[in-house]
């Protein structure tokens, strides 16, 4: 008798299974560590060199690009990424490939539709939606990069789904570094640090592009590609208005505060707004490392493992919050300077907002696990809907610090909606937690 068998018939230990879970927690580990260094480095460790080398103007003018990128980045990518890494598992062996290329098929076309109406009504756009945009050049910047994004982001979810999990992290490194390094070379030729800093993002964009291209294996075929393409639009549509509604909660008020907000408030707004984001960088990584494990899970194991994950989850989420309520004078001054020190109180209101929206964000995995994506819908609805609506009348009143009273009320709204959805969904399939 070996060791595996005497250890499984003495102890009733499945030894697969504990090697299995091993595994599970290791690659759980490399897919949040490489996405929250992709995230967390653009987004939040390259703040002290944004708000130094950047006027306060610069900074606030440099978020509401970056807002506009956002909206258009998930129009483009229509939450196909999601649909893909859901549908994947569908498709046999044979045609995975084949699904490949139709969801490549699929984003070309629509992104060639998209950059001829954008070319063709340029002036239009410019003048009644992008008015803030003052240079061309930014406004080609915003639908490239974002064009190009939806490539490096399957290529990222096609390493995740086939569990190449240190694959994935060097991806991840790579962009980071890549986008790091152009901005002080740029930096070096130009004297305009915004300028620098765009093409930096479009550079290292650009490369990482035509690196992914190369490694996704796809095979384009025309045959089945209708079918393939109902399949897939009417899984993500739903997927595509909760990322609209997310832009709405999280980045709305970026752009809503142009109308009666100085750009050095929504300035001191952005970087609250990016700060607090670690916790959305947080839940968002791991709810990526986590969701393409859950979809393999059978459902009589389902719950189970997922109260595991949750509890996990929820308690470093809490300890994450608690470092934000006991430091968050010093983030600001080791982010920003001196003049950035009136976003704190909105920092706490948004930190707040961020982490009850997020508390249960395992939990609102399973909507997808279960065919309820419209529930996800719900949750991100009544947000969205309470931070618009709460935002259109306090920032009139309390500018900026409205802003964060409207994502507060947004948070808890989105906690409570979901907490109602999940158990009126495990009530319908007879589920007893």
């Amino acid at each position: 008798m070996n060791l595996v068998s005497f250890l499984q018939n003495k102890f009733k230990i499945d030894i697969q299974q504990v090697i299995h879970n091993k595994i599970l927690i290791r690659n759980t580990a490399i897919y949040t560590i490489g996405d929250f260094l992709n995230v967390a480095i653009n987004g939040f460790l390259l703040l002290p060199f944004y708000t130094r080398y950047l006027s306060q103007g610069e900074y606030g003018y440099f978020n509401i690009v970056n807002a506009f990128m956002t909206v258009i980045t998930f129009i483009i990518h229509f939450g196909i990424i999601s649909t893909y890494s859901r549908m994947y598992f569908i498709y046999p062996c044979s045609e995975k490939k084949k699904f490949t290329g139709h969801v490549m098929l699929i984003h070309l076309l629509s992104s060639l539709f998209l950059m001829l109406v954008v070319l063709v009504f340029q002036d239009t756009l410019l003048n009644n939606f992008f008015g803030t945009i003052t240079k061309p050049e930014h406004y080609y910047y915003i639908f490239t990069v974002s064009v190009l994004s939806f490539i490096n982001a399957l290529y990222g979810i096609y390493l995740r789904i086939n569990e190449e999990a240190y694959k994935f992290l060097i991806f991840q490194v790579s962009q980071v570094v890549l986008n790091v390094f152009f901005i002080f070379f740029y930096k070096a030729f130009f004297q305009d640090t915004l300028s620098s800093i765009l093409l930096a993002s479009f550079t290292s964009v650009l490369i990482i592009w035509l690196y992914a291209l190369t490694k996704l294996k796809f095979i384009i075929r025309l045959e089945g590609l209708i079918l393939t393409s109902k399949k897939v639009i009417s899984f993500s549509f739903p997927i595509f208005i909760g990322y609209i509604l997310v832009f709405f909660v999280n980045k709305f008020n970026i752009l809503y505060l142009q109308k009666n907000e100085t750009i050095e408030n929504i300035a001191l707004f952005s970087l609250a707004l990016q700060l607090s984001s670690i916790i959305n960088i947080f839940a968002g990584s791991s709810g990526k490392a986590l969701q393409p494990l859950l979809f393999k899970l059978k459902e009589e194991e389902i719950i189970e493992k997922t109260k595991k994950m949750a509890i996990a989850y929820k308690t470093a989420l809490t300890v994450l919050l608690v470092f934000f309520c006991l430091f968050y004078e010093s983030l600001i001054l080791l982010a920003g300077t001196e003049k950035y020190i009136n976003s704190k109180k909105v920092l706490l209101l948004i930190a707040l907002g961020s982490y009850a929206s997020n508390f249960r964000a395992v939990e609102s995995f399973l909507f997808f696990y279960f065919d309820k994506p419209r529930y996800s819908l719900y949750v991100i609805s009544a947000s969205a809907a309470t931070v618009v609506a709460l935002s259109m009348t306090l920032n009139q009143k309390l500018g900026y610090i409205g802003a964060g009273y409207a994502i507060l009320c947004g948070g808890i709204i989105s906690h409570f909606t979901n907490k109602k959805l999940y158990f009126k969904m495990l009530s319908e399939r007879k589920i007893y937690p």
